[in-house]
């Protein structure tokens, strides 16, 4: 489990993970290794080659916190050619975040 990884890192030392962990799968002799990690990074979700089914979208509510997957046109989009940051990121923006330009210090 990888809490934001790309936390303080160059972007082009972000871009180098996916190898990376890649290669932590590679070198293991018996079942493959599964690597959760959490982001909101534009970055991370750009990589290629994460597909659909490997993003669950964690979604705050009243009575607790629902796990998403892609839905349909969500995985069409994304096997036409867009990337993950570009369907699933706009959907974990948060409601009325304008607002925050409204704050003020006095």
């Amino acid at each position: 489990m990888l809490e934001e990884p790309e936390l303080s890192l160059h972007e082009e030392i972000i871009r180098q993970l996916q190898g990376i962990f890649a290669r932590l799968d590679q070198t293991r002799k018996r079942a493959a290794r599964q690597i959760f990690i959490t982001t909101h990074a534009e970055a991370m979700l750009s990589m290629p080659g994460i597909g659909a089914n490997e993003v669950l979208r964690l979604e705050p509510g009243v009575e607790g916190t629902a796990i998403r997957t892609a839905d349909e046109l969500d995985r069409k989009l994304i096997e036409e050619g867009l990337s993950v940051a570009e369907v699933l990121l706009p959907k974990t923006r948060p409601a009325r975040v304008e607002q925050l330009s409204f704050w003020s210090v006095i």
